[in-house]
């Protein structure tokens, strides 16, 4: 179906070219010949993309998620190749090591110690591992700047301590409003 489309949709003398072959893989590889074209361009664009690209301001995930965008994109420029189960196992795993290992280098440095115990355990995880990892950190980090302490901090101390009274807020005696005074009034006297 494929190669009928493309035959009544390509040039005629494309067409003629592929259409006479002697046998389907042949034809095949005429079309793969004519249209697999690298794109060193876009490739190197992409890598240059992901080395530069560092967490900043974003979150783990936000970070993650452009990150991962890039790789499957520079991924889609791969040849594909047959391999055998165990060769292609060992390429699964130098592609993790090297995605784990961008990721863990450009997060910001407040996840240091995560990211010396990622590099501690052996083999490293895989790259969705780490970065559930880097999720539970993050998520560490926000709940010690939560407002809870405080709250707890203030229930105690107004067990043990009397309630003060409030100070008092001036009143103007000629607009009736708490805040200053007569002599400053801006009713009476023009804004500064």
């Amino acid at each position: 179906m494929v190669i009928y489309w493309f035959l009544h949709s390509a040039s005629p003398n494309i067409a003629k070219s592929i259409m006479f072959r002697d046998t389907g893989a042949a034809m095949w590889q005429d079309l793969s010949d004519h249209f697999n074209h690298s794109n060193g361009p876009r490739i190197f664009q992409l890598r240059e993309l992901a080395t530069v690209l560092k967490q900043g301001d974003q979150d783990v995930q936000t970070y993650f998620t452009r990150l991962k965008v890039l790789w499957d994109e520079f991924f889609e420029f791969h040849p594909t190749v047959v391999f055998t189960s165990g060769a292609m196992e060992k390429l699964n795993d130098f592609y993790n090591l090297d995605q784990v290992l961008q990721f863990l280098t450009s997060l910001n440095e407040s996840y240091h110690p995560i990211r010396a115990q990622i590099l501690l355990i052996e083999p490293l995880p895989n790259i969705s591992k780490v970065f559930s990892m880097a999720v539970q950190e993050e998520r560490q980090h926000t709940l010690g700047s939560t407002t809870i302490p405080t709250i707890v901090a203030t229930a105690s101390t107004s067990d043990t301590q009397p309630l003060r009274p409030k100070k008092l807020r001036p009143i103007c005696i000629h607009c009736n409003r708490p805040g200053h005074l007569i002599d400053k009034c801006y009713f009476l006297h023009s804004l500064p």
